[in-house]
């Protein structure tokens, strides 16, 4: 059985927070002669913007509401750079892969088997809903990511992505509903994004889903394991091919018309950027108004990327034989501003 854990941050930070950036300023302006960022006190030299990302991260689980009454026991986790805080606040779960919190305060956690569960007024409730189209457990996919509408308070959109199987082939799906008065079931479902072409293998089905500023959802697809020593031909060079590509989509799964691939023979129009192995964290940041992701990696490869239309600006190493043509490599813990087409900085 699994667990969800609140997690909470404790000890002072070791380093000063990122300034921003100039326009074209990097990071390495500011590296030490390591190579990495300046470090006060003697702390660890890896790279500011990972800290403060890893920072940012255990402050919002920190910020969690409580979903469950009394306290509970606390682990403490001193990792290099923190320490972390851990109670267990919902128990009884099977292999949980996604969440996400309703306006009023109720949480849906998908568990990778295909059943989605709620949590209300800090109790797991103990029947799955009911009304998801059928997904299927293989290999690394499932039922995965949970996502809630912006607009859900005036909508009652919900959105999860799973494996959809067809004749022994498989692929990530998305699909909408809405909860029922009740709270027991979903409703008006319709599938709003299949994956195409679907393959027989059981690994990489990414499946992250996220609102962008723009209103926009972004779907993340894994590369579905294919070998990186087919160099362009690799499933996530192809613009024919679904595989190792951020997905952008109207809320209805419409296309939105300045995707930068419509209109391109031979592409799929749903592309908005490619070249990825399995992106499987991916998040809107409401300070910056940009979308980050993290990819797994082969090898100690992973990354983590800016998502901006058919370039990536990645903070990390990256796989050469998925780099699509135009991608820009940034070592780790450079962040580079440029202009972009929306007129900002990405």
């Amino acid at each position: 059985m699994a667990e969800i854990l609140r997690n909470g941050y404790e000890g002072r930070v070791r380093e000063p927070p990122l300034q921003p950036l100039t326009r074209g300023e990097t990071l390495a302006g500011r590296r030490g002669p390591t190579g990495h960022m300046p470090q006060p006190n003697g702390a660890s030299n890896m790279p500011n913007i990972t800290r403060n990302l890893g920072r940012a991260l255990c402050l919002a689980l920190a910020c969690l509401p409580a979903i469950v009454a009394g306290s509970a026991v606390a682990q403490t986790v001193k990792t290099e750079v923190h320490t972390v805080r851990a109670s267990v606040v919902v128990s009884g779960l099977v292999q949980p892969w996604g969440m996400a919190w309703l306006p009023d305060g109720r949480l849906l956690i998908t568990e990778k088997r295909g059943t989605l569960r709620m949590v209300r007024g800090g109790r797991l409730l103990p029947e799955p809903l009911a009304g998801l189209p059928k997904s299927t457990e293989h290999g690394q996919g499932g039922l995965l990511d949970v996502a809630v509408h912006p607009d859900h308070a005036k909508n009652g959109w919900i959105y999860w992505s799973y494996n959809g199987e067809q004749d022994g082939q498989h692929g990530t799906e998305v699909a909408r509903g809405k909860l029922s008065a009740d709270g027991t079931q979903l409703t008006d479902v319709q599938v709003v994004f299949r994956m195409r072409p679907k393959s027989s293998g059981g690994q990489h089905f990414g499946s992250r889903l996220v609102f962008g500023r723009d209103g926009y959802l972004y779907i993340t697809l894994g590369d579905r394991g294919d070998s990186p020593s087919k160099g362009r031909e690799h499933r996530a060079q192809r613009l024919d091919d679904h595989a190792g590509s951020v997905i952008r989509l109207h809320d209805d799964g419409r296309v939105p018309a300045d995707n930068p691939y419509v209109g391109r023979a031979g592409a799929l129009p749903e592309i908005y950027n490619h070249g990825h192995r399995n992106i499987q964290g991916m998040t809107y940041d409401p300070v910056t108004k940009r979308i980050w992701a993290t990819e797994h990696g082969s090898k100690g490869g992973d990354e983590v990327n800016l998502i901006d239309g058919a370039q990536a600006a990645l903070v990390g190493p990256q796989d050469k034989a998925q780099r699509p043509a135009g991608h820009r490599q940034i070592p780790l813990g450079q962040v580079v501003l440029e202009p972009t087409r929306e007129g900002g900085f990405g």
